[in-house]
């Protein structure tokens, strides 16, 4: 994990901003975006890049995570939809499912999920000046 730089009056679930190669990537804290504990820093914590792709405009976000198991390759054939469970529960948060004999693994709509990432964009020369 690198050096987090914080930024005031943000969201609870926006950790801050790092520099990812010269550019700035703003880091969410995933546990709490799903209305989790904070994410306990831990030699296992990661942050993944994702690229969010809104009507507008093409991103990257780094989502903290409390570790990562595996990396796979999967077709969208390997993706099955998500079955219905109720009312209450958002499965519009999931793109769907993958069977493996373990059990599932379920798969994010990430574009659904960090779409407020869009307006992080508003003020990105700000922070990376701060942050260069």
């Amino acid at each position: 994990m690198q050096q987090i730089t914080e930024i005031p009056n943000a969201p609870n679930f926006l950790k801050g901003m790092i520099n990812l190669r010269g550019s700035v990537l703003p880091v969410i804290d995933s546990r709490v975006r799903f209305g989790m504990t904070p994410t306990q820093l831990t030699s296992n914590t990661c942050i993944i890049v994702l690229d969010i792709i809104t009507e507008t405009t093409e991103l990257k976000v780094g989502a903290m995570v409390d570790s990562v198991n595996e990396v796979m390759d999967c077709t969208m054939d390997d993706i099955k939809p998500v079955p219905a469970i109720g009312t209450k529960y958002h499965a519009d948060n999931l793109f769907g499912m993958i069977q493996q004999e373990s059990g599932f693994i379920m798969v994010l709509n990430t574009n659904k999920v960090f779409a407020f990432a869009e307006a992080l964009t508003i003020n990105n020369e700000k922070i990376e000046a701060e942050l260069t």
